[in-house]
C-alpha cells in the first residue's frame, strides 16, 4: 500500500509520519511531500499525479493529509482487507481532533456522486490506475488574471491546476470509473482530521468562494464511464 501525504510546514507532520510507520499487518510505503521545499511549490493534485503516475495500476493508494494522522495501528490493514475482498475504492471514517464525528457517509444506489452532498472523504483509498485515467483537464480550472476560478468559461480562460476543492475533483471520477459494486464505505474509525488547524478557520471570504466555485465547476463536468478493467 502506498500512503501519499502533502503538507506545508505542519506542526503535526511528525504525528502523521509516525501513524503510518506504526501500522501493523500491512506493508506501507509513505510518500510525504513537503510542498514548502518545492520551487515553485506544486499543488496537491500535481504532487498526487507525479507520485501515483509511477505506481502499478492495481496498487492501493491511501490519501493522508500532512497535518492529519491515522487513528490506530491497524487502520491500513482494515483498508487492505476491503481491497482484498474486491473493492477498488474505499472512504470513511474519520473523527475531528476534538473528538467530534466526521461527515463521511455512504451513498444510496440512486444517488449521483456529483449531485449529492460530498461524503466520500477520509480515509480515501483507491487503485492507482483509476487516478491515472483522470484527464488532466479535469484536474484544472479556468482562472482569471488574479488566479480565481471563472466558472463556465473554460475555453476563454487560463487553465491552472486545481488548488482548492481538490478531493472531490479527483474522487468523483474515481468513484464513477470504479462503479458502485467496487466502491465501499468503511464505518470503522480510521482517521483523525486536525480540525484545530483546518484551512477553513482562517480562510477569507474570497478564498472560500474560490473553493466553492471550483467545486461547482467540477460538479458540472461530464461523469466518467465505469471501467471493466484497470
Amino acid at each position: 500500500m502506498h500512503v501519499v501525504s502533502t503538507g506545508w510546514r505542519h506542526a503535526t507532520a511528525g504525528l502523521c509520519r509516525a501513524s503510518v510507520a506504526s501500522q501493523l499487518d500491512v506493508e506501507a510505503v509513505h510518500h510525504y511531500v513537503e510542498a514548502s521545499e518545492q520551487d515553485p511549490p506544486r499543488t496537491k493534485v500535481e504532487n498526487l499525479r507525479e507520485i501515483i503516475g509511477t505506481l502499478p495500476t492495481d496498487a492501493v493508494v491511501a490519501c493522508l493529509d500532512g497535518d492529519d494522522w491515522l487513528s490506530h495501528k491497524r487502520a491500513l490493514a482494515r483498508v487492505a482487507q476491503a481491497h482484498a475482498e474486491g473493492a477498488w475504492v474505499t472512504w470513511g471514517s474519520f473523527r475531528n481532533s476534538d473528538g467530534s464525528p466526521g461527515f463521511a457517509a455512504p451513498y444510496e444506489d440512486h444517488e449521483s456522486y456529483r449531485q449529492t452532498p460530498w461524503r466520500a472523504t477520509h480515509l480515501k483509498t483507491f487503485r492507482a490506475g483509476l487516478f491515472q485515467r483522470i484527464r488532466e483537464a479535469d484536474l484544472k480550472y479556468p482562472a482569471a488574471a488574479d488566479g480565481k476560478c471563472v466558472p463556465l468559461v473554460e475555453l476563454a480562460a487560463d487553465m491552472r491546476w486545481i488548488d482548492r476543492g481538490d478531493d472531490p475533483a479527483f474522487m468523483w471520477p474515481i468513484l464513477e470509473m470504479a462503479g458502485r459494486d467496487r466502491c465501499k464505505y468503511i464505518r470503522d474509525f480510521l482517521y483523525v482530521y486536525n480540525e484545530a488547524e483546518g484551512w477553513h478557520r482562517t480562510a477569507s471570504e474570497a478564498a472560500l468562494k474560490h473553493q466553492a466555485d471550483i467545486v461547482e465547476l467540477t460538479r458540472a463536468r461530464k461523469p466518467y464511464e465505469r471501467l471493466e478493467a484497470l
